[in-house]
């Protein structure tokens, strides 16, 4: 629990991250998640994110390009969204993802 609220502190003095997301993401999400119903890391089929390979903040032309998502999971223990896909920082990304998936 300790991990989580950390998390959610370290989200909330970033509001950039927040950013809005359009309102075709949710149909996106939805397809993605129907195509690719497990982590590409660990394998799981529980609690499962749809995460940009490259950050849509950053790059908003690509939030909604299917090309640019991968599934990854924040179950307990794995969090490989959080781990893997943002390197233990949601300040961060990891551009190797697909090749390290």
């Amino acid at each position: 629990m300790k991990l989580f609220a950390s998390l959610v502190d370290e989200l909330k003095a970033f509001p950039v991250l927040g950013a809005p997301r359009s309102s075709q993401w949710p149909a996106l999400r939805d397809a993605h998640l129907e195509s690719e119903p497990w982590c590409r890391y660990c394998g799981t089929e529980d609690h499962l994110e749809v995460h940009h390979i490259r950050p849509f903040h950053l790059f908003p032309e690509e939030e909604l390009d299917a090309r640019n998502l991968i599934t990854l999971c924040m179950t307990p223990g794995h969090a490989c969204h959080f781990v893997i896909g943002h390197l233990g920082s949601w300040l961060k990304w990891n551009p190797y993802i697909v090749h390290e998936a």
